[in-house]
């Protein structure tokens, strides 16, 4: 299982990750992580 990591608590953004990885490798298994980080770009 591949452990990916997505920068931003907003879960628009993690569901997005989530599909496009399991749509572009649908082969693999992952383990989706969502962590805060500081940035100027709005959520």
């Amino acid at each position: 299982m591949k452990k990916i990591i997505v920068s931003s608590k907003n879960p628009v953004k993690l569901e997005a990750s989530r599909k496009g990885f399991e749509k572009m490798f649908p082969e693999d298994k992952f383990e989706f992580v969502s962590l805060d980080s500081s940035s100027e770009v709005p959520d």
